[in-house]
């Protein structure tokens, strides 16, 4: 694909397609077509950003009654349920999970948006880490019109990472059948699995389960765990492997790298955010400070991007390459390949390019 037609198609992931008259006389509607409809073939049907009701909007987009336009999703509109799912195949093993997920307005236990299916991620926490510390992950996700769940189990200092990525698997199994209480029956399509720091090596661990119902995998600075590199070269998946040049916890060149030259899969891509720390994927979080300034020491300079700026630039790559994998869309493709084009803030491998040979389009990071 050209340049210019990768640049068309993310425009039109980013904006809702014009829609064709179809050879149509647009004046021959009757009645006559409402403010926020088009004439087309002789039927009235909603402009491209226009809508009556949240089914005539994109996944990721609700209706504004006021103005009969579709718009963004609102971070403020996230729905949540805590929900306990139950594993016989492990003497009845509790997993307490929390779930976020579009929603006409904001509030526990609330509907799950009216139109449409989505695609569904299942996020491992880090070493000891809430999973409150991710409110920046949950809610990118979910503007993205993704369903975001977060098992809490596995916190304390001495965590079972098996019990862990079992837990990531039970969690989409459960809520791809409707679970809890048939909140998201018929309503979740693919599934990826994701985490941050241990949580990214459990998400390894997890996707090569035998039971494993993932097609996705995404990390933020993932840990480094014997079973996550033994996993890497048994997974297929499509991979996006996510680290900062200022990581001095799980530094790229020793983990995340070769776990991703591990990576049995020829559609994953590597991303080095320029001065990202391992610590500021997640909200402000006591022990991974604690784990850094033990483990680094206290000299260790702070990383030299924000922590505002590297949740940013991570939720935009993140938000059209998960739409891609989970949903096929196409635009969502070419818009994260304008990103890789553009690369600002960041430098990248892509194992696409290197299997056809061509010249690694890694750009030095700010270009």
């Amino acid at each position: 694909m050209s340049r210019a037609a990768r640049c068309l198609a993310a425009l039109a992931w980013l904006l809702p397609a014009a829609c064709s008259s179809g050879g149509g006389d647009p004046a021959v509607c009757d009645p006559a077509c409402q403010s926020w409809q088009q004439c087309v073939d002789g039927r009235c049907a909603p402009t491209p950003d226009g809508c009556k009701d949240d089914a005539d909007c994109r996944a990721g987009e609700v209706c504004d009654t006021s103005t009969n336009r579709c718009e963004p999703l609102a971070a403020y509109r996230i729905g949540h349920r805590s929900a306990v799912f139950s594993d016989p195949a492990r003497a009845g093993h509790q997993v307490p999970v929390e779930i976020y997920y579009p929603a006409a307005e904001a509030g526990d236990d609330v509907p799950l948006l009216a139109a449409g299916s989505y695609g569904l991620v299942v996020f491992g926490h880090g070493r000891m880490g809430p999973v409150e510390a991710y409110a920046n992950i949950w809610t990118a996700l979910v503007a993205a019109g993704l369903v975001a769940a977060l098992p809490r189990t596995e916190m304390g200092q001495a965590p079972d990472h098996e019990a862990l990525a079992a837990d990531l698997v039970l969690c989409a199994q459960r809520i791809r059948t409707g679970d809890p209480d048939g909140a998201f029956a018929g309503r979740i399509g693919k599934p990826a699995v994701m985490g941050h720091s241990m949580g990214g090596a459990v998400a390894f661990m997890a996707a090569d389960l035998d039971a494993s119902p993932f097609e996705a995998l995404a990390v933020l600075s993932p840990g480094s765990l014997d079973a996550a590199f033994e996993a890497a070269e048994r997974l297929e998946l499509p991979g996006l492997l996510l680290g900062g040049t200022d990581d001095c916890l799980t530094p790229i060149d020793e983990v995340t790298e070769p776990l991703f030259e591990l990576l049995g899969s020829t559609d994953k891509t590597l991303i080095r955010i320029q001065g990202a720390g391992h610590c500021q994927f997640s909200e402000p979080e006591e022990n991974c400070e604690l784990a850094r300034t033990r483990l680094c020491g206290p000299e260790e300079p702070d990383p030299s991007l924000s922590r505002e700026a590297q949740h940013e630039l991570s939720a935009r790559l993140l938000a059209p390459w998960l739409a891609s994998r989970l949903a096929g869309d196409t635009g969502a493709a070419a818009a994260f390949e304008q990103l890789l084009e553009q690369a600002q803030g960041f430098s990248y491998r892509d194992a696409r390019d290197e299997k056809a040979g061509s010249v690694s389009r890694s750009r030095d990071a700010g270009r």
